[in-house]
């Protein structure tokens, strides 16, 4: 009896049970004491299981939802990222999710009617397959700029006198580049009036300023000329045997 005691001692909160003449009544207080211990005991597990809504992931925006329509677009080696935001460029580092740099444009005097009308807006962005540290970028002034986006210093602009909707650029036309820009016709329905839809020309252009423009901050290429002409594009893309422009093939 000393020894069925001793078993009941160390369960705190529990008073040791009285003892019995009846060993069958005794044998089912100490089941009735482990239980409760059991209880115990297994109330800090249950209370931190997780269930698959806690487990969800947590988005964060790294950047303004509304900033631009214009795709991200990320460095060769995946460290940053570059956004759009107006007439400027963000960019962000992939790992923090800060901005490491801007790149902001002066606006050139000489085009503020022209921006009054269209806006600069950044339309579109691609990076150069020469010199991964170059960006270029078209806007809805009509301009194409060239940076070199680790000193965020502007090298080169070129006025196309329309706005320009997208840019491509290969590795196989070097110095040159690709680009849909705005025409001022409109698309014609079958009764002949316009509808709510532009045109755009597709050009080849050389990014060598011609004699005259060098070192002026609107500068003109030496070698521009269309190849094609299609309704707005959404995308443009060079391939080496062909342009492709909005599933449109120019050959």
């Amino acid at each position: 009896m000393a020894a069925s005691k001793a078993k009941g001692a160390p369960i705190q909160g529990l008073q040791n049970p009285p003892i019995s003449e009846t060993p069958k009544k005794g044998k089912r207080r100490k089941h009735a004491a482990r239980s409760e211990v059991t209880t115990v005991e297994e109330t800090p597990v249950a209370s931190s299981s997780k269930t698959p809504e806690d487990l969800a992931w947590t988005w964060r925006s790294l950047t303004e939802s509304s900033a631009s329509g214009v795709p991200v677009l990320f460095t060769r080696d995946g460290s940053y990222f570059f956004s759009a935001s107006g007439p400027s460029v963000k960019i962000y580092s992939v790992a923090t999710g800060h901005v490491v740099s801007t790149l902001t444009p002066i606006q050139p005097e000489e085009l503020k009617e022209r921006t009054l009308k269209n806006g600069s807006a950044i339309t579109s962005m691609a990076l150069s397959p020469h010199n991964p540290f170059q960006l270029f970028t078209g806007s809805a002034n009509g301009l194409l700029r060239i940076w070199d986006f680790l000193d965020a210093t502007q090298l080169r602009a070129f006025d196309l006198g329309h706005p320009v909707y997208q840019i491509a650029l290969h590795e196989k036309f070097k110095d040159h580049i690709f680009l849909s820009v705005s025409r001022s016709t409109k698309v014609l329905n079958t009764n002949g009036n316009a509808i709510n839809e532009e045109n755009c020309a597709i050009w080849r252009m050389s990014i060598t300023p011609s004699k005259a423009s060098v070192g002026s901050a609107i500068q003109k290429s030496t070698d521009a000329y269309m190849i094609g002409r299609t309704r707005r594009t959404m995308g443009l893309a060079v391939l080496p045997q062909w342009r492709l422009a909005r599933n449109y093939r120019w050959t």
